[in-house]
């Protein structure tokens, strides 16, 4: 989710977007807007970007999301089992298993 630091802006501006999963739908982007730091989550999205430029990520980047995802989903998965340690806690730690620095 994103932090709105300027709604106006934000929903002037065109947003960027990365084709993630199959479809162009808000849950397969990764979604970028002037006025919004971070990502946007799926109803950010649908309120934000009316406008917007949908890329294909590099295989850079999408080499960099699959880490991630696969980070997350381990986290997950300790987490699930051990309730007693902070969730990003745990996400750090997987995401420096697959060598991205938190």
């Amino acid at each position: 989710m994103g932090v709105v630091t300027d709604r106006e802006k934000a929903i002037r501006s065109k947003c960027t977007c990365y084709q993630i999963g199959p479809t162009r739908q808000p849950e397969d982007l990764l979604c970028f807007s002037p006025g919004i730091v971070g990502t946007l989550n799926n109803d950010q999205d649908v309120l934000f970007c009316k406008n917007k430029e949908v890329k294909t990520p590099t295989p850079a980047m999408k080499e960099r999301l699959d880490k991630f995802q696969a980070a997350i989903d381990a986290a997950q998965e300790r987490y699930a089992e051990k309730h007693d340690e902070w969730w990003w806690t745990i996400v750090g730690e997987e995401l420096a298993k697959r060598g991205i620095e938190a």
